[in-house]
């Protein structure tokens, strides 16, 4: 389909086509595949992937990847890679990487490797992260992944992998330290000098 596609109730599923131009659902829209604008009374989806500028009050969401602006009034979610802006309100995050900036007024979760900028208001996780976060939550980064960057937390960090740069929270842990960690208890478990430190601490 090229051009404008309005849907008239729910589309149905398995959804089929790709629509390049408007996809304008009411009360959702939809496709296998859409290239344009994206947008639905309620929400807009597609189960394949998504190029383009997504908004929708309640979510926008794909089985497969999602590239452009995105933006829904409880959450944008991918169950594949995502490369762009992503803005929701309770929560965005994606199955797999990410490249872009991720925001979520709670959370912000990413199943693979974000390259770029993540926030949320309760916390912010992946299992690898190149780039900078701010949360007044807690950073948590998956086991055997890492931190690069720097990293804004009000509540602190949980590193299950290796840190390298610098991170900033109320209490912060990471297996292995490459960098600096500054907060009211910083501890280094892999440390075998000061693994425990008030204010700051490094691994030597």
């Amino acid at each position: 389909m090229d051009g404008v596609n309005i849907t008239i109730w729910s589309p149905y599923r398995p959804a089929s086509g790709t629509v390049r131009g408007l996809a304008l659902g009411v009360p959702l829209t939809g496709a296998r595949n859409v290239e344009g604008v994206m947008t639905g009374v309620l929400g807009a989806g597609v189960d394949g992937r998504f190029t383009g500028v997504g908004i929708a009050p309640i979510g926008v969401g794909a089985g497969g990847r999602m590239k452009g602006l995105l933006a829904g009034g409880v959450g944008v979610g991918t169950g594949g890679d995502l490369e762009g802006i992503a803005l929701g309100a309770v929560g965005a995050g994606a199955g797999g990487d990410a490249r872009g900036v991720v925001l979520g007024g709670i959370g912000a979760g990413v199943g693979g490797r974000l390259t770029g900028l993540a926030a949320g208001m309760i916390g912010v996780g992946a299992r690898r992260i190149h780039g900078g976060v701010v949360t007044a939550g807690v950073l948590r980064i998956a086991e055997g992944g890492s931190f690069r960057g720097v990293s804004l937390n009000a509540a602190g960090s949980h590193i299950k992998g290796t840190q390298h740069g610098l991170v900033i929270g109320l209490i912060n842990y990471a297996r292995r330290v490459d960098g600096l960690q500054v907060g009211l208890l910083n501890i280094i478990g892999d440390a075998k000098q000061h693994p425990v430190m008030p204010l700051v601490n490094w691994q030597d």
